[in-house]
């Protein structure tokens, strides 16, 4: 009997090395002119916000608010990625890639 202890990690990135899935040429092809450039081309059609305010926009990148909302969006990814890991390894046709 085989066993595997397997440490989970924390971001994608490392995540993609401990089960050796890198991307291929055309994955990054896919990443890059699929998912960031259709991003981009509906945000040039987004329009202006229709009250204006006030209020100057944060001076600062670094602020309370900015900083705590990007925490969140970490913690909610890590949250979501290592969820969805133990799903994965929790289905009955699973089987771990094992390097020769």
């Amino acid at each position: 009997i085989h066993t595997h202890t397997h440490t989970p990690q924390i971001s994608t990135p490392f995540s993609g090395l401990q089960y050796s899935s890198n991307l291929n040429d055309f994955e990054y092809i896919y990443v890059d002119l699929v998912i960031i450039l259709s991003i981009a081309f509906v945000m040039g059609f987004t329009g202006p916000h229709p009250h204006l305010v006030k209020e100057r926009p944060p001076g600062t990148l670094a602020g309370v608010h900015v900083v705590f909302s990007l925490l969140l969006q970490i913690a909610l990814m890590i949250v979501a990625q290592v969820g969805a890991l133990y799903y994965l390894k929790s289905q009955y046709w699973y089987v771990p890639f094992v390097p020769k």
